[in-house]
Order: structure tokens, then C-alpha cells, then sequence
């Protein structure tokens, strides 16, 4: 009796501490998992397209190959229309700053408030370059995610393979709808990804048109793009726009700012609950919740990411819980 305690002692010591080790190996690649993540996300929504290129009788790595190029060329065109109106009116912006400031004092405010509030809204940009920074700084990472995403495109259509292999065939058609609904969960996350992007992008438009801004398009390119990232998204497409608000009268920049802060309520209390509602089948309320974790725990990425991630865990759960269920036996 006494050695079947040792035992069992010593089985969970060594349970523990592989464990531990674990969850320990896991924070050590935990920039790996999130790439890798990414990945899998940019391959649900890429997939279905490479199989339709696929049917017209083109080899795959072909296929995969087109949608990247056109990748690339979207990404090229967006850049090429909003940078230069964006780096054009921030200069023309500086080069008006005093008169503005003359023209605050005017309104009996005083010079300390006005260095004070820019001194404030000097912390934006620094926010803004650090955040480009942390996107586009590393070319590695980003070429690595472009490159791991091409090989999960390439190998998708063997996974019932893979799987036979790995856990069995008694297994692997169940675990094969498991990972067809999480792609189809990820995909449609994208889906209104896009079609938020599009909303908002919108909105800018039609609102800066309102305004008589100059470079309404380009502004409310950037707005769009920049829905992808909750909560701070709109501070950061707000910045290029308020200044050529500015450089119009300060009602006009004040106006600006209004019609940001509108957006973004709309945004978060409305458009995007009920978008992801419709696309993904998550609650509104959980919608919101998890983005705000998610930005707690991670930041920017934390918060882009956590829907996804909610979307896994849902199904996770749903299938471990069916599981439990079906061999839990029936009460009397």
C-alpha cells in the first residue's frame, strides 16, 4: 500500500513538472504561436479563393501565387493614394502653426494652455510611429507569416492524410470537421473584417465630403484600414484628418474631431457587434468583451486578435462539452 503511494507521488511530481515545463516552452515561442496564428487566419480567408482558381485547371502554388500578387498590388495602390496627400497637408499644417496660434490667442487662450494641449497631443504621433514601427518594422516576420501561410494553403488539401496519420481514421474525420468549422468561422471573421473596413471607410467619406475636407478619399481609405484595430484604430486615422480640418478654419478641425468620435461610437456600440453577430455568430456582448480583454492583455494585437481567438475557444468548447455529454451516463 505505502509503495503505491510513492508511486503515485512520483507520477504526479513528474505530471507537474512536465507541466510546468509546458507552460514554460510555450511563453518561450509564444511569438511563434501568434505568427503561426495568423497564418492559420489568413489561410481560412484565402482558401476558399485558391480553390476556385484551382478548378480552372491551374496548379495550386499558381493560384496562391495570383492572390498574393494582387495582395501586394491593393496594398501598393492603398499606400500610393494615401501617403502622399497625408505627408503634403502635415506639411502644409506646420508650416501654418503659428498663424493658428495667434489665431487661439485671439480667443483670449493663453499661450501655457496651448503649449500644455500640445504637449498632450504630442504623445499621438509618438504613439503613431511607434505603432508603424512595431507593424512594419520587422520585414521578417511579416515575410515569414507570408511564407508559413503559403505552405498551410499548399498542404490543406492533405490534411485527412495528416490526420489519419497522426491520430488515427477512426478520428480523423471528426477532427477534420472540427478544423472546417474553425476555418469557416476564421474566414468569416475576415468577411466582416472587410466589410466593416468598408463602412467606416464609408462613413469618413460621406462625413469629410460634408465638411468640404480636401482628400476626403485617401482620409477615409485610411479610416477604413485602420477599423482593424479596435479602439485606437479611429484616434490614429483621426490625427491626418483633424490636421487638414485644420488647415481649413478650427471649426472645420473641431467638426472633424466630432465626426471621429461619432464614428467610433457607432463602432463600437453598434456596427461592429452586429456585423460580427451576422458574419461569425457571436454575440454582440461578447463581441465587446473580448475585444476589451483582448486589449487589456495584448494591446493592439491583443485586441485584433481576440475575436479569433474566441471564435476557436467557442468551438473548442462546444466540442469537448458534446464530447463530456455523450459519455456522461443518464441520470435515473
Amino acid at each position: 500500500m505505502k509503495s503505491h503511494k510513492i508511486d503515485y507521488y512520483y507520477r504526479l511530481v513528474i505530471f507537474s513538472v512536465f507541466i510546468l515545463l509546458s507552460i514554460w516552452l510555450l511563453f518561450q515561442i509564444r511569438q511563434l504561436l501568434v505568427i503561426l496564428f495568423i497564418s492559420v487566419i489568413f489561410m481560412s480567408a484565402l482558401k476558399p479563393s485558391v480553390e476556385k482558381l484551382t478548378k480552372y485547371r491551374i496548379s495550386r502554388a499558381f493560384a496562391i501565387g495570383i492572390l498574393y500578387f494582387f495582395i501586394i498590388l491593393l496594398f501598393g495602390f492603398v499606400t500610393g493614394v494615401i501617403a502622399p496627400p497625408i505627408v503634403e497637408q502635415s506639411n502644409v499644417l506646420v508650416s501654418r502653426l503659428p498663424d493658428y496660434l495667434k489665431l487661439l490667442e485671439s480667443y483670449n487662450i493663453g499661450p501655457d494652455v496651448i503649449v500644455g494641449q500640445i504637449g498632450k497631443l504630442g504623445y499621438l504621433p509618438a504613439n503613431l510611429i511607434n505603432f508603424i514601427i512595431g507593424v512594419f518594422g520587422n520585414i521578417v516576420e511579416i515575410i515569414f507569416t507570408a511564407i508559413v501561410t503559403f505552405y498551410l494553403l499548399m498542404e490543406r488539401e492533405n490534411l485527412n492524410k495528416y490526420l489519419v496519420f497522426v491520430i488515427g481514421d477512426a478520428r480523423a474525420e471528426r477532427a477534420e470537421s472540427i478544423i472546417v468549422e474553425i476555418e469557416n468561422k476564421l474566414g468569416g471573421w475576415v468577411r466582416a473584417e472587410v466589410a466593416l473596413m468598408f463602412i467606416l471607410g464609408l462613413m469618413a467619406y460621406f462625413g469629410l465630403s460634408i465638411l468640404h475636407v480636401e482628400y476626403a478619399l485617401p482620409l477615409a481609405i485610411l479610416a477604413g484600414l485602420m477599423e482593424v484595430i479596435p479602439n485606437i484604430g479611429p484616434v490614429i486615422s483621426a490625427i491626418p484628418a483633424v490636421s487638414v480640418g485644420l488647415l481649413i478654419s478650427p471649426i472645420t478641425g473641431l467638426a472633424v474631431v466630432a465626426l471621429f468620435v461619432l464614428i467610433h461610437q457607432l463602432e463600437n456600440t453598434l456596427i461592429v457587434p452586429q456585423v460580427m453577430s451576422k458574419e461569425v455568430g457571436v454575440d454582440p456582448l461578447l463581441t465587446i468583451l473580448s475585444l476589451d480583454i483582448g486589449f487589456q492583455i495584448g494591446g493592439i494585437a491583443g485586441a485584433v486578435l481576440a475575436l479569433p481567438t474566441l471564435l476557436v475557444i467557442q468551438i473548442l468548447f462546444k466540442e469537448f462539452g458534446s464530447v463530456y455529454t455523450s459519455r456522461t451516463p443518464n441520470s435515473p
